[in-house]
Order: structure tokens, then sequence, then C-alpha cells
């Protein structure tokens, strides 16, 4: 993918106004990536909005440059260039319809295994995080990280590794994020922001999804299921999930983790880890979803009830 980091490069020289595009329900990767890369750009003179349709979660409001990222574009707005991070595909963006169209190119920086290929230039390679192709875009640019952009990437390298444990976590991975720090991330901080400061509500909701886990294949299948009337009785918000099926793939012995979930109306959001053996991103395909190997979701339409049977057959068919 050498020439394509060259290209891509080549052309965040060239031109002079850029909108950086977060997918949909932002996570650490394409929050810390988009703002990281807009340092690296700002450092080059270049003018820099990033955009998410949807909310940033509370956790990443510490990152430095948050409070510019736009949930609204004024509609004349246009740019030289679009740059998509961390979405598979055109469905992943946020309002794609209304928000391509403005830019004269399209760049597609990626790593998951499913992605579409659909920019105009398509930097995707198989690395543990889009932080890690940022950093490398840093390097041919001969653009020195400051602080800013280290912490930004430092916290989108450690979502998307699961704070450096899963198997996408890699020797060069350590060696990035050694550089970050050197850089002035701070390690420590990042981690307190990021999993030590849960508002009780997400306390109380993880403790009910762990209470009424179920278990299938032999202990190898475990998921829970979290109705609305459920969240809105315990007064839990949708970011008050984030981290529960990582929690419920650490029971011994399970394999498969879900968590399903309503979603909006007559939608359930099923997410999807796997702990060593099972390849999550098939089953979350056969659902219309998508992602990685070991971590993957998908939106089902129906109701939760019809879908949580549709999912677990899917799973056991997969085990199978």
């Amino acid at each position: 993918m050498i020439k394509n980091l060259k290209s891509v490069a080549k052309l965040l020289k060239k031109e002079n106004s850029f909108l950086i595009v977060c997918h949909i329900d932002p996570d650490g990767d394409t929050i810390g990536s988009a703002l990281g890369l807009k340092f690296v750009l700002n450092k080059l003179g270049k003018n820099v909005t990033v955009y998410s349709r949807d909310h940033i979660p509370k956790i990443y409001q510490f990152l430095p440059g948050i409070s510019s990222i736009k949930q609204d574009l004024p509609q004349s707005k246009t740019f030289d260039v679009i740059i998509s991070v961390d979405a598979g595909d055109v469905k992943r963006i946020g309002n794609a319809p209304s928000i391509l169209p403005r830019g004269k190119t399209l760049v597609n920086i990626d790593h998951h295994p499913d992605n579409t290929y659909y920019g105009d230039l398509n930097l995707v390679e198989g690395v543990s995080c889009v932080a890690e192709l940022i950093y490398k875009l840093a390097k041919e640019l001969k653009v020195k990280l400051d602080a800013k952009a280290a912490i930004c990437l430092y916290v989108a390298m450690m979502t998307d590794t699961g704070n450096f444990k899963y198997e996408n976590t890699t020797a060069k991975t350590f060696g990035i994020a050694k550089d970050l720090v050197e850089a002035g991330a701070d390690p420590s901080e990042a981690a307190i922001h990021v999993y030590e400061e849960k508002p009780f509500t997400a306390v109380a909701i993880h403790a009910f999804a762990a209470s009424h886990a179920k278990l299938a294949h032999g202990g190898k299948v475990i998921w829970s299921t979290i109705k609305r009337s459920t969240m809105k009785k315990m007064h839990a918000t949708d970011e008050d999930l984030n981290g529960i099926v990582d929690k419920l793939r650490a029971v011994e012995g399970v394999e498969v983790a879900i968590l399903i979930r309503e979603h909006g109306k007559n939608q359930v959001k099923a997410n999807f880890r796997s702990k060593r053996r099972v390849n999550v991103q098939k089953i979350a395909n056969k659902l219309g979803g998508g992602g990685h190997v070991r971590s993957s979701g998908a939106v089902i339409k129906g109701k939760i009830d019809a879908v949580e049977k549709k999912v677990i057959k899917t799973v056991l068919d997969q085990l199978k």
C-alpha cells in the first residue's frame, strides 16, 4: 500500500480545503483519527473541518479539538477533498448523500477487511486501527506530531485494540504507541477518561446485562438483550451500553459474546465479539452488517424478540 500512501500524501499537499468525516455511532478510532489528521493538516496550513453526524460520546470529550467537530454544515459549503476515516462502506458515512457531493475528491482511509473501496483514492490496510495509517501519513508528509495529535491518535489505537489486548495488536502497534507517548500522549490520563469515569447509570445497566445474560452451545455463546423499556426504567443512555459485550466475552469458556439492543423504531442492533476461533465478521455479514474477525456488528429490522432468535440461530449455525 506504499503507492496509495504516497498518492494520498501528494493529494493532501496539493489541495487546501478538507472535510474529514467520522462514521455513524462514532468510536474512539474514527474520532481520534479524524482529530489527529486535522492537526497534521493544520501544520501544513490547510483549512480543515471535522464532521460527525452523531453525538460524540462523553468519554472522548477530553480530547483536544473535540469542540471543533461539527454536527451541521452550511449547505453551500464545499471542499477540495473529503476524507472518510474508519468507514468500511458508504453506508457508514453519516448523511453520505448530502455530504459526499460537496467534495471534488473522496479519500477512503480504513482498516476493515470488508472495505468496499468506495473512494477516488483508497488507503486501506489491515492494521490495528486507522490511527496507524494517519501516523504513516504524518511520516510521509514529514509532519512532526505534537502532543495534541499524539493523544488523539493514541486514544484511537487504545480503544480499537481493547487497550492493547486484542489480537490485532502487533509489535508495530506498540512501536507507534511508543512514538505517540514520546510526542506527549499520556497513557494514564487516556485510560482514566475512557475506561474509569463511568456514570452510575452505566454501572447499573452493565450489572443488569450480566445478571440477565444467557448461555448456549455448552457455554461457548453468551448474550444479553436490553430493551428500551429497561433503559428508560434505569435512566440509561446508549453510551452507557459501551463495553458490555466485551465484559461478556471475558466469561470463562465463552467464544462468542453478543449484545442485542433496541436501536430505533423497528430496529435492533447486535454487537458481536469473539475470543479466539470464531469469525464474527461472517456472522455480522449474514445479518447485513460487518466489521472485523473478532469484533463486528449489525443493525437488523424487526422486533427485538424475533431478532434475538434470528441472531442466536445465525451464531449457532456458524458454530456447527
